[in-house]
């Protein structure tokens, strides 16, 4: 049975691939103002092509509270993969960036084929929440089941034990 206590109040969720046509700026871009709306805090590196940093900045200053913006050096990277829930990745990420969050309990919404398995809640199994690549609704769906997850103690337990399982 899955317990009711909210874990945490809102998710934070981080971007650290550049955001570029080829690693699907235009899904993040998309559903950035939908993940500031739904409550959920993002830290975005600053990284990627002009029209992608203009969005970004424009989101910074409709929600200051939520939207953040941070220099691509490695520390900020770094202090993304510390301090975020959630790690958000439109293409398949490298290993060893997959085994660094591992060792942060941070999980992964990543494309299918990505090398990580879907988060079933009934089953207590997978490490990730995934979508089906170039399917926009499929990310979104990712996105609000990995937020929903959060809010279940005993769910987001399971999750971040079986990411745990990557970094042995």
């Amino acid at each position: 049975m899955t317990s009711t206590k909210p874990v945490q109040t809102k998710l934070h969720m981080g971007i650290i691939a550049p955001m570029t046509e080829k690693n699907h700026a235009d899904f993040l871009l998309q559903g950035f103002e939908a993940m500031c709306e739904l409550g959920i805090e993002v830290s975005v590196l600053a990284e990627g092509d002009s029209n992608a940093q203009k969005k970004c900045f424009e989101l910074s200053e409709k929600y200051p509270e939520q939207f953040h913006i941070l220099e691509a050096v490695p520390r900020n990277k770094t202090h993304i993969l510390k301090s975020v829930d959630v790690v958000v990745f439109t293409s398949k990420p490298d290993w060893k960036t997959v085994k660094e969050m591992a060792k942060n309990e941070i999980v992964s919404i990543v494309p299918d084929g990505s090398g990580l398995q879907n988060f079933n809640a009934q089953t207590e199994q997978g490490n990730a929440f995934t979508f089906e690549p170039n399917s926009f609704w499929g990310f979104v769906s990712a996105i609000i089941r990995a937020s929903e997850n959060s809010q279940f103690e005993y769910d987001w337990k399971n999750i971040k034990r079986n990411i745990k399982e990557l970094a042995l």
